[in-house]
């Protein structure tokens, strides 16, 4: 497992009318762009076309995706890959796009419930169950039968290894191990409190499972519990 927290991203003080945007400079897509020129925001390159192609299918309708429009739009109405072999090149963009889509549209908070956090075991076993790595049908029902279960009563984290000042990897007793970002800090959804927006990187050692998740997570008053305010993919 990966979370990322930023020391300075997190010192807002409870209920703040300062409080102040936060945009992990890892948010960026230009590696795929062909031309750069023209980029100069992150909102340029929703539309900027890319120096690669991927062949999509929805039920004998093809499409090609090739910039961040094009595959937002895809992978909401149900295209995915043709190739099997590109599925998790696709997923990954979906999720890149999905953040800077997200990212250009969010709004500065007038209150802020998220105090200072200290990486470490004690703060991930706090964050909801769904933000851990669900794999089986069996996870997904525990987790629906208890919606306010925490990550460390869904799972025993091992190992807590902080890859920079923003991502850490986590491993559990299951050999399954995730990697999260912080990639923003901002109101996200309108009701003007301070949201964290998490891209999440689910494996398992020795195997092929890989997915990508964004969570945007938020506290709503003081002392509060992490809660998920929405998820990406949207589940269906």
């Amino acid at each position: 497992m990966l979370f990322i927290f930023s020391s300075n991203a997190f010192s807002t003080p409870s209920n703040s009318d300062n409080s102040t945007l936060f945009v992990n400079p890892e948010v960026s897509i230009e590696a795929y762009i062909s031309d750069n020129s023209k980029i100069d925001s992150l909102k340029d390159q929703l539309s900027a076309k890319w120096n690669f192609n991927i062949n999509v299918q929805k039920q004998g309708q093809h499409k090609i995706v090739n910039n961040c429009e094009s595959t937002l739009a895809a992978y909401i109405h149900g295209f995915r890959p043709v190739r099997q072999s590109e599925f998790g090149a696709y997923q990954y963009s979906y999720i890149q796009c999905q953040s800077i889509d997200l990212i250009t549209q969010m709004t500065s908070p007038t209150k802020s419930y998220i105090q200072r956090i200290n990486l470490d075991k004690h703060t991930l076993n706090l964050v909801p169950a769904s933000v851990g790595e669900v794999i089986s049908n069996d996870d997904q029902r525990k987790i629906n039968k208890y919606p306010a279960m925490t990550l460390g009563e869904f799972t025993h984290i091992t190992k807590v290894t902080q890859k920079d000042n923003y991502s850490v990897e986590i491993e559990d007793d299951s050999d399954g191990i995730q990697y999260m970002t912080i990639l923003a800090k901002g109101d996200f959804n309108g009701d003007h409190i301070e949201d964290l927006l998490l891209s999440v990187n689910n494996q398992v050692k020795e195997g092929s499972y890989n997915t990508y998740n964004l969570y945007i997570l938020t506290k709503t008053h003081k002392n509060g519990v992490w809660e998920i305010v929405t998820k990406f993919p949207e589940p269906h």
